[in-house]
C-alpha cells in the first residue's frame, strides 16, 4: 500500500547534510554585532543571507563518485510527480530517506528526513503555487525533480513569509553547497543602510574564520564659511560637508538666529544633499543687527553643525562701513564705502562701488563708463567720465569746482576759509552723495588731528593697519577698533610689504564685512598743466581738513603706514569721507 506523507513549510532550525559528505564550518567575527551576512557562491550564483546571524554557516561539498554524481539508474522510477502537489518516492528497500525542497532561485524551503518502508511512499507538498526543486537521497541513490505547483495547500509559504520573514533566515547553522574550485563572496552589513565590507575567499578546504572590520557610522562633518556679499539687507553664507561618515547626507544647509548657536529647529535654508561646498543667500535682514550663522548637515545618524560665524548687515547703509574707528578720545567715525568720485557732465557725486576702485589715468584704474576707461587727466567741466583726484576744498562752493586744474595755490584759498571741516568747502558738507544718503551734510572730511590719532594714538594703533593688495590694487588697510580677524582670511601688520596681505574680491568681501577699510594707492594729479597723473599704484594721497595756506594731506607709500604733512592746495588728491558715530 502506498504510504502518504505531508511535507509542510517550516522554519529551518538546524540543517543537516543533504548528502553525507564533507562539511566546512565558516565562522564570522566582527568588531560589532552584524545586521546581516550575505554568502554568495560566485560560480553557481546561489546566495544565502543570514539576518542578525549567529555568525555560523556550513559549506557542504557536493557528492562525487568516480568523477560523476551519484544518481539512480532510473530517476523516474525512484522519484516522480503524480499530481500538482504530490510526489512518490519508490524505495527498493526500507531505509532512511532525505528530501530537501528548494524554491526555483535555490532558497531552502523545507525538508523531510526519516526511515520509510520499501515500495512507493507518497508525499504531499505544502507550499504556494510556483516552481520548486525536490532532491531525494536514499540507499546510495540521489535524484532531483522540478515540480510545478498549480495549487497550494496549507500552510502557504507566502503567508508565513508575509507575517514573519526573519525566522526562516535566522539559524544556528545554514547550508550552502559548492563544487570543488568554487569561489565565495562574503559581505557583512552593519546598520542595514550601508554595505560595509566584501571579502573574497577561494575554495575552502578546511574550517575557516572570516573577520569583518567596520567603521562606526556617525553624523556628517561640516564646516561653516564666512559671510560674503554683505549688504544692508542680505548676505551670502554657506558651508562644506567634508565627510558623510559612513552614510549618505540627506540634507544640508545653514541655520541662523540673532543669538548664538542657532539650530535647525529655528531659521534655516536647505541647500541640497550629499558632500561638498554649498552657499545660500539670506535676505530681508535688518541693518545694524548681528546675525549668528552656522552650516549643518544630516544623515541617518543625526545632525551636525559647523562653527558659528557672525556678520552685521551694515555695508552700503547710506554708503557707510559701519564699524567704528576712534579719531579722538571721545569721537568715533564710520568710513564711506569707497573714494569720492565726480561726473562733471551731470554734476553728480558718488562713492566708488568698491573700496579698491580707482580712476587712475589712461593706463591704470578699474572704473569704466560705457565701455570707456575713465581718466583723471581728462578733467574738465563737461567731461562725462568720472574723476576722483581733486584740488583742496573743491566742493563747488564759492566757485571752487572739483574739475579745477589751476596750478596756483591761491586759487584754492579764500580769506574766509579757515578750516575745511564743518564748512561748505568740505565735499561732504556741501554736497549730496548719490549713493551715500543723497543729502547734504551727512558726510565730512576727517581732520589732520583725527587721522593722526587714528593712525598713531588709538588703542592698538600699530597693529590695526598694514600694507596690502586688494583685487590687484595696492594700498593701506585700516582695521576698526576691537578688530577680530575672520577665520577664513589672515591679516598681518607689516608696514613695508604689499605681498603680505593679498586678497581676492571674495576674500576682501569677508574683510569688509568685519569692518576693514582699504585706501588704494591712486597717486596724485598736478604737473605743469594741472592734469598730469603721477604714481598710480605707488603712492596714496588723501586730503584732510586743516588750517593754513598749505593744507594738510595724508601720504600713504610703501615706506610707511600713513604720515600727515602739508601739500600744495592745487594738487589733485583722493577724498575718503567719514561720518560721526552717534
Amino acid at each position: 500500500m502506498k504510504r502518504f506523507y505531508a511535507i509542510f513549510v517550516a522554519m529551518l532550525v538546524g540543517a543537516t547534510s543533504l548528502f553525507a559528505q564533507t562539511n566546512y564550518t565558516v565562522t564570522f567575527k566582527a568588531n560589532v554585532t552584524m545586521d546581516k551576512i550575505q554568502v554568495k557562491n560566485l560560480q553557481s550564483g546561489v546566495t544565502k543571507t543570514l539576518n542578525k546571524p549567529d555568525n555560523v554557516i556550513t559549506l557542504q561539498k557536493n557528492a562525487k563518485q568516480s568523477g560523476t554524481p551519484i544518481e539512480s539508474v532510473d530517476q523516474f522510477e525512484f522519484l516522480q510527480q503524480t499530481a500538482s502537489n504530490e510526489v512518490v518516492v519508490n524505495m527498493e528497500k526500507a531505509g532512511r530517506l532525505n528530501l530537501m525542497l528548494y524554491s526555483s532561485n535555490g532558497t531552502f524551503v523545507t525538508r523531510y528526513a526519516n526511515n520509510v518502508d520499501a515500495g512507493p511512499n507518497a508525499f504531499q507538498i505544502g507550499a504556494s503555487s510556483g516552481m520548486y526543486v525536490l532532491v531525494a537521497s536514499a540507499n546510495n541513490q540521489t535524484a532531483s525533480l522540478k515540480i510545478l505547483l498549480t495549487q497550494s495547500t496549507e500552510p502557504s509559504i507566502l503567508e508565513v513569509l508575509t507575517s514573519k520573514p526573519e525566522p526562516m533566515l535566522k539559524s544556528v547553522n545554514d547550508v550552502i553547497t559548492f563544487d570543488e574550485g568554487d569561489e565565495f563572496e562574503f559581505t557583512g552589513y552593519y546598520y542595514s543602510q550601508t554595505k560595509v565590507e566584501t571579502l573574497h575567499s577561494a575554495f575552502i578546504t578546511s574550517d575557516k574564520q572570516i573577520r569583518f572590520s567596520f567603521t562606526k557610522i556617525s553624523a556628517p562633518t561640516v564646516t561653516t564659511v564666512e559671510a560674503t556679499n554683505v549688504t544692508s539687507s542680505s548676505a551670502t553664507v554657506g558651508g562644506n560637508v567634508t565627510n558623510d561618515n559612513g552614510t549618505s547626507v540627506t540634507e544640508r544647509g545653514v541655520c541662523w538666529a540673532t543669538t548664538d548657536n542657532p539650530t535647525v529647529s529655528g531659521n534655516k535654508i536647505v541647500s541640497g544633499k550629499g558632500t561638498g561646498s554649498f552657499s545660500v543667500t539670506l535676505s530681508s535682514l535688518s541693518a545694524g543687527t548681528t546675525y549668528y550663522v552656522r552650516a549643518y548637515a544630516k544623515n541617518n545618524e543625526g545632525t551636525s553643525y559647523g562653527t558659528t560665524i557672525t556678520f552685521t548687515p551694515n555695508i552700503i547703509v547710506n554708503g557707510a562701513i559701519q564699524k567704528a574707528f576712534s579719531v579722538s578720545a571721545t569721537k568715533k567715525v564710520y568710513f564711506s564705502q569707497g573714494n569720492l568720485q565726480y561726473q562733471a557732465s551731470t554734476k553728480t557725486w558718488r562713492f566708488a562701488e568698491h573700496q579698491w576702485d580707482i580712476v587712475g589715468d589712461d593706463t591704470k584704474g578699474t572704473v569704466y563708463e560705457n565701455g570707456t576707461k575713465c581718466d583723471n587727466s581728462k578733467i574738465s567741466s563737461t567731461y562725462s567720465g568720472w574723476i576722483d583726484l581733486f584740488g583742496f576744498g573743491t566742493s563747488g562752493y564759492n566757485n571752487k569746482y572739483p574739475y579745477m586744474t589751476s596750478t596756483d595755490d591761491l586759487d584754492y584759498y579764500s580769506s574766509s576759509y579757515t578750516n575745511i571741516a564743518g564748512t561748505n568747502y568740505d565735499w561732504g558738507v556741501y554736497n549730496a552723495i548719490s549713493n551715500g544718503g543723497n543729502q547734504k551734510g551727512l558726510w565730512r572730511t576727517p581732520t589732520a588731528d583725527e587721522m593722526e590719532y587714528l593712525l598713531k594714538t588709538r588703542t592698538n594703533a600699530s597693529s590695526l593697519k598694514g600694507k596690502g593688495t586688494v583685487n590687484n590694487i595696492p594700498g593701506l588697510i585700516l582695521l576698526p577698533d576691537g578688530w577680530e580677524t575672520p577665520s577664513s582670511v589672515t591679516f598681518t601688520c607689516n608696514p613695508n610689504n604689499l605681498s603680505t596681505n593679498v586678497y581676492s574680491q571674495d576674500e576682501w568681501a569677508v574683510m569688509q564685512s568685519y569692518g576693514a577699510v582699504f585706501l588704494p594707492y591712486e597717486g596724485n594729479r598736478g604737473g605743469s598743466s594741472g592734469k598730469e597723473v603721477f604714481a598710480v599704484d605707488q603712492y596714496g594721497y588723501y586730503w584732510m581738513g586743516s588750517t593754513g595756506l598749505y593744507k594738510n594731506g595724508c601720504q600713504l607709500t610703501l615706506a610707511n603706514n600713513g604720515s600727515v604733512g602739508n601739500y600744495n592746495t592745487h594738487y589733485g588728491f583722493c577724498v575718503r569721507l567719514v561720518q560721526y558715530v552717534k
